[in-house]
């Protein structure tokens, strides 16, 4: 298994499942995959909520239960940062504390 380093240096494509919980992380990591995508849509499902409902203390939660079973590098769905620039912030730092590999935002204008 290859480290995040040489991941991110190489030039290949890295596949990412997305996960919503350990055991699908462990199904994910035994498949083969070499990193985790925890995404707010497919979590959301699983919690019989939308991506909209969710806070951010839940996805850092389950980011951490992941972390807990799985060593492969996991990138977490950051929605929109939930809230200004504060919040956005806030929401770095937490996924860091998490050790999540990654963190992605969606690109939407504020209203």
């Amino acid at each position: 298994m290859a480290n995040l380093r040489e991941m991110i240096d190489g030039s290949s494509l890295i596949e990412a499942p997305v996960v919503f919980n350990p055991l699908s992380a462990k199904l994910a990591e035994a498949a083969g995959f070499p990193a985790l995508y925890l995404g707010g849509g497919g979590f959301g499902y699983v919690q019989c909520v939308t991506e909209a409902n969710l806070t951010l203390t839940e996805m850092v939660r389950t980011g951490i239960d992941i972390r807990t079973v799985c060593p492969l590098p996991l990138i977490l769905d950051g929605a929109c940062g939930w809230g200004d620039p504060m919040h956005l912030l806030r929401t770095i730092k937490m996924v860091d504390a998490a050790a999540s590999a990654g963190i992605s935002f969606e690109d939407q204008p504020r209203e």
